[in-house]
């Protein structure tokens, strides 16, 4: 009918305004254009990263970094902050293997230096699972703070054993003031 209808487009109008609001800050997040082998505008040593079609979060692509016997990384490109804001990082893991597990990283920086604030780091690691599990932190950025630098890791497994391959897709730094909260169920009235 077509009091339903109305109420279908007015959901998915909200929706749409509200996830155009909340800009990404990190250039292809979800690791759709490559060039070199690997993605474009990401960081990696194309021997420990692959182009997955499968698994992948959502679009065509997702990228696979392998877990070897040292910390293997994939960075993005340095992000310009604003001290005193909150952020929100985000994203997508497959982590289905027993010779590799994963950790989200980032660091706050001045133009110039490190800082010691450890709010973009994750404590633990991640526990095996078939499916696709999100990571999300929040963290205002330290009063000298003028870069975000992220990346995701992998490490070889808690025994000791390397090799697996560990999956990302759809990773987001955003600012969380520029995060749209509607509440859709207002609507149903």
């Amino acid at each position: 009918n077509f009091n339903t209808m109305k109420k279908i487009f007015t959901i998915l109008g909200i929706a749409g305004v509200a996830l155009m609001g909340a800009q990404n800050l990190i250039p292809n997040a979800g690791f759709e254009t490559w060039a070199d082998g690997k993605p474009d505008g990401w960081f990696a040593t194309p021997a420990q990263i692959i182009q997955s079609t499968n698994p992948v979060h959502s679009g065509g692509f997702a990228v696979g970094l392998l877990a070897a016997n040292s910390t293997s990384n994939i960075g993005a490109p340095d992000i310009a902050v604003v001290a005193g804001k909150t952020y929100v990082y985000s994203g997508w893991y497959y982590d289905n293997v027993s010779n590799g597990r994963f950790r989200y990283w980032g660091q706050w920086r001045t133009d110039a230096a490190l800082l010691t604030e450890t709010t973009l780091q994750g404590a633990d690691y991640s526990t095996d699972a078939p499916q696709w599990v999100q990571f999300s932190v929040e963290a205002v950025a330290p009063a000298s703070a003028t870069i975000a630098r992220l990346s995701l890791r992998t490490y070889k497994d808690a025994d000791g054993s390397s090799g697996g391959l560990v999956y990302f897709d759809d990773i987001l730094f955003q600012d969380k003031a520029s995060m749209a909260v509607t509440d859709v169920a207002g609507f149903d009235k």
